[in-house]
């Protein structure tokens, strides 16, 4: 940080380790971040994994002390499996990364982590709803986004309709929806209409979640340099 001193939160690289039984962790043999990636590097805002992920974990972050620290501090509304996705819009960009294993990371068997499904895409809406009202529509992104959520099986694509379909800075992700994505949508929301008429409701529920994000996007974006686009994480 010291050979840093425009960057006002640093992370490290984390050791994976992978519960086995209640006594027993095996190390993964990669790290969570490549381990071969350069030894240091600045990430700039915005990047793909801004809109609804996050690059930073608390377990390996640093923050320099400052009259900034209070603000860093997610609503209390947040649910905590999106705590970190919300912080990384509140702190100053870039961030600095140091591509060394100096913390641990646990993946249990087990989760104490619950957000239903209607508080999750609630939460999924406004962060990214709050990214595209800030940076704006972007061809990349968008295919970024669809090209991800197409690589699992758990139609995670579904976020992304929610979003376009209620709020109207992320409506042309619809123009990227197959009649296929759609009819799943349809079914789905036959099935959770209640899911639906969360989201429709979100900002005016989250109000304090959506401010936060509002206020630290457009912060975000104010220090964006020309060019600092990434189209990757």
């Amino acid at each position: 940080m010291e050979r840093y001193p425009e960057c006002q939160v640093g992370f490290c690289n984390s050791r994976l380790w992978q519960e086995k039984s209640e006594h027993e962790w095996q190390l993964r043999s990669e790290p969570l971040w490549p381990a071969d990636g350069p030894a240091t590097a600045l990430i700039y805002f915005p990047r793909a994994r801004h809109i609804y992920g996050y690059h930073h974990s608390n377990c390996s972050t640093i923050i320099r002390a400052g009259i900034l620290l209070p603000t860093y501090q997610a609503p209390q509304i947040t649910q905590m499996d999106f705590i970190e996705s919300v912080q990384e819009r509140s702190f100053p960009h870039p961030l600095l990364f140091v591509n060394q294993t100096l913390s641990n990371f646990a993946l249990t068997k087990v989760t104490h982590r619950r957000t239903d499904l209607g508080t999750m895409y609630v939460h999924y809406v406004l962060l990214i709803d709050s990214f595209f009202s800030s940076v704006g529509y972007d061809e990349q992104f968008t295919w970024y986004l669809w090209n991800e959520s197409r690589q699992d099986k758990l139609h995670s694509f579904l976020k992304l309709l929610y979003a376009g379909v209620c709020c109207k800075a992320s409506r042309k992700l619809l123009r990227e929806a197959s009649f296929r994505e759609w009819m799943i949508f349809i079914l789905y929301n036959i099935k959770h209409p209640g899911i639906f008429f969360a989201c429709m409701r979100a900002k005016k529920k989250y109000a304090s979640l959506w401010a936060y994000l509002v206020k630290g996007t457009n912060r975000r974006s104010e220090e964006q340099r020309p060019g600092s686009n990434t189209y990757t994480d």
